[in-house]
């Protein structure tokens, strides 16, 4: 039998509580919840309201639960990735099924700030490189899905609450030729 502490001690990879990660996990499928991070980050959807994001969720019978997608990334030279969740949804008033690819990651205090930018970018990066499982090249890059990958610290220190970084792009464009 293994011990809380065991679970949780300081040399785990998060340092939380399972119960507490397990609970980050419930909560996160909930539309309400669910709609307003993502309401809040994902900019086609800012000024949108809850009911507008909730159509956009594949939420279960009782409207409020959000189905997700399979959280297990397998990569014969890297090892596995398991995420906390992720969601496919689709983006509002879009022509088709265009979807967004929405990862929601909890993570608990154990983490340096380098060690987790880098953890965010390799879980970033396999959610991008998954979607071609399967698919010729030229299929690929005619469907490759918009990600956002959102991290959320469960035990934030003093000046990191009730903040939100937006620290990396892999592309932008500009509509001016300089």
């Amino acid at each position: 039998m293994v011990s809380e502490k065991d679970k949780t001690g300081p040399d785990s990879e998060s340092a939380v509580d399972l119960r507490k990660d397990q609970a980050f996990k419930e909560l996160i499928h909930d539309g309400y919840v669910l709609a307003a991070i993502i309401g809040g980050v994902i900019p086609e959807f800012k000024g949108r309201t809850r009911d507008e994001i909730l159509k956009c969720l594949q939420t279960g019978a009782n409207g409020r639960y959000v189905k997700g997608r399979d959280t297990e990334s397998v990569s014969s030279e890297n090892g596995p990735i398991i995420r906390d969740s992720v969601f496919d949804v689709k983006l509002p008033e879009s022509e088709g099924d265009m979807e967004v690819i929405v990862s929601i990651e909890g993570q608990g205090p154990g983490m340096s700030e380098a060690e987790l930018v880098n953890r965010e970018q390799i879980y970033s990066s396999r959610l991008i490189c998954d979607q071609g499982n399967g698919m010729r090249n030229s299929d690929l890059y005619k469907n490759l899905k918009k990600t956002v990958s959102i991290w959320v610290k469960l035990s934030p220190g003093a000046s990191e609450k009730n903040r939100i970084v937006h620290d990396y792009r892999v592309r932008e464009f500009s509509d001016g030729s300089g």
